[in-house]
């Protein structure tokens, strides 16, 4: 049936989002420090242990002992317009609170060990019961935890310095979306008569007759490394490369529940069927036995793009930092993604995406002041990598504009070594256009398939511990 094609298929869709900086379902909501600079710490990072993904050669710049464990909030406030009825669907996103943990240790002075624990991905897309693209997705979570040990080694003391760290990410993805009647096989071909969907005897598009709620999990493998170099007092140059990671979603949980339609057929109908059937009793079979809406599992490898950042920074103005960065996503590794299916009666399948590699520039400030407080500015603009007919309710993603502020807080008679960094974020677009419904193939262009405009903004805030000895 093609409506369960439509349901499986997302699976591989969720994950797609998984990696992207701020791009995508990619976050870099990570340190609250990095936040308020812009995200422009790949020359010189934040004093909170985040270094460990930012960039693993900046450990040796930490002395003895450094730990920073904090969370931040994620307020998306998303809409999607159509252009037939003008409707505004909004968006029904919970707030979101993942959370993060670095600690470094300064083992010898040419020597720091780290191990970071973050959520790199992770946000939830989630739209009404009568938003026209639940058929694609009404609900989508993905949350990856990831666990980073890290060394960093100056090779030149106080010039130059390497480092590099072993990336294990789990991914957890699920996700909740109604199955299209209109696009179901009514009766399947036999000999020289060809198949019929109940769209083409009638059946409305948009009335759904089942929802699918899709789980499933993977761990994925790679590496972190980075150089920076110091050639004077006043500036610092760094360069780091994360690795592609192929995430393997190997037997992900598909379950079905049947809705009913309401909908009777008369008599002498196309089907040959008795005057006064229900089509909710013609589908039902489709839901026991070896039928193609009954639980099944679905397998799916996801290649995760790599990224390389440059990043400048000065220090000449006295208790300041300025800092500028320029980051590459290789998202042009993600064209398409072949999904299989266990049932028989559900055919594997092939979504098309086509996404570009990307870009990303940053610029932060932070100033010092003698009393241990610390004031941080930043901004950043973020290319989305999803093409023109790859807009969609999964993943309305779009260009973005970030700007953000931050103060590092000494706590009252703790000393300097104890501080609580916080920040706020505003994430600006401009809306895009997109689509709720399925391409199903390259012929179909952005013109024919975008019926609306998405609108995305977000409110982020973040609190970090800070603690030295």
């Amino acid at each position: 049936m093609r409506g369960t094609r439509r349901a499986l298929v997302v699976v591989g869709a969720l994950l797609v989002g998984g990696r992207a900086s701020a791009q995508g379902y990619g976050l870099n909501e990570m340190s609250s420090c990095s936040i308020a600079r812009g995200f422009a710490t790949t020359a010189t990072p934040c004093d909170d242990g985040s270094y460990i993904h930012w960039n693993p050669a900046a450990g040796t710049q930490l002395r003895g002992k450094v730990l920073g464990v904090g969370g931040t909030g994620i307020s998306i406030d998303g809409a999607f317009t159509q252009d037939r009825t003008r409707q505004r669907f909004d968006a029904q996103v919970p707030v979101q609170v993942p959370p993060h943990l670095f600690a470094s240790y300064r083992y010898s002075p040419r020597v720091a060990l780290g191990l970071g624990v973050y959520v790199p991905y992770g946000l939830t897309s989630e739209w009404g019961e009568d938003f026209p693209g639940r058929f694609i997705a009404r609900r989508a979570t993905l949350q990856a935890i990831t666990a980073q040990p890290t060394v960093s080694i100056d090779l030149i003391p106080g010039q130059f310095a390497i480092g590099a760290g072993v990336v294990i990410n789990r991914t957890a993805v699920g996700l909740e979306q109604a199955i299209d009647l209109s696009s179901t096989t009514a009766r399947a071909a036999q000999g020289a008569t060809p198949a019929v969907t109940f769209g083409q005897l009638g059946v409305p598009a948009g009335t759904e007759f089942a929802r699918a709620n899709i789980d499933g999990n993977a761990f994925g493998y790679g590496f972190n490394v980075g150089a920076r170099w110091t050639p004077d007092a006043a500036w610092s140059v760094g360069a780091r490369y994360l690795s592609r990671v192929d995430v393997a979603i190997d037997g992900g949980d598909a379950r079905f529940r049947q809705v009913s339609t309401g909908l009777v057929l008369p008599r002498n109908n196309p089907l040959g069927a008795p005057g006064g059937t229900t089509i909710d009793q013609l589908v039902a079979p489709q839901f026991a036995g070896t039928g193609a809406l009954t639980a099944q599992s679905a397998s799916a490898t996801i290649a995760l793009p790599d990224q390389l950042s440059v990043g400048v920074a000065y220090t000449g103005v006295a208790n300041t930092t300025l800092s500028a960065d320029v980051i590459r996503f290789g998202w042009q590794a993600f064209e398409t993604l072949p999904l299989d299916f266990a049932n028989a009666a559900t055919p594997d399948r092939e979504l098309i995406e086509d996404y570009a590699a990307s870009w990303s520039v940053r610029g932060g400030a932070e100033r010092r002041y003698s009393n241990g407080w610390i004031v941080r500015g930043g901004l950043s603009w973020t290319q989305s990598p999803a093409p023109d007919a790859t807009v969609t309710p999964l993943l309305p993603d779009m260009d973005r504009r970030n700007y953000s502020v931050g103060l590092g807080i000494p706590l009252s008679g703790l000393g300097t070594r104890w501080r609580l960094d916080a920040s706020y974020l505003f994430v600006d677009t401009d809306g895009r256009r997109g689509r709720v419904v399925e391409r199903m193939a390259r012929t179909e262009t952005a013109d024919q398939l975008n019926g609306g405009v998405y609108t995305l903004r977000a409110h982020i805030a973040s609190l970090t511990l800070r603690a030295a000895w």
